[in-house]
């Protein structure tokens, strides 16, 4: 979810991005679409995929906390949440430049 809040990707370039099997990441992708938690944004055909087809997917909603829910977080999670946030929008702005 971290990696789909900068930007939209595809399983593909997820796998490319961060690691791992394409198979596994691919149907975690369709469940996190059934969870309604992203959402597929544009399908691409041909090109250098020789025919094939690529999802694009985009995170569905942007994660917030209230006050004492968030001073209820550890520290470690608070962290991750500030920088995943920071960086989603220093690339929203680079995209907009």
């Amino acid at each position: 979810m971290a990696e789909l809040s900068t930007r939209p990707l595809s399983p593909s370039q997820f796998v490319k991005t961060v690691g791992g099997d394409l198979s596994n990441v691919s149907r975690y992708f369709h469940q996190l679409v059934e969870w309604g938690f992203i959402e597929l944004v544009e399908v691409r055909r041909g090109g250098h995929r020789r025919g094939g087809v690529e999802h694009i997917y985009r995170r569905v909603h942007t994660t917030y906390f209230d006050g004492p829910s968030w001073e209820k977080l550890p520290l470690i999670l608070r962290e991750e949440f500030s920088r995943t946030n920071l960086e989603s929008f220093i690339a929203r702005i680079s995209e907009a430049i």
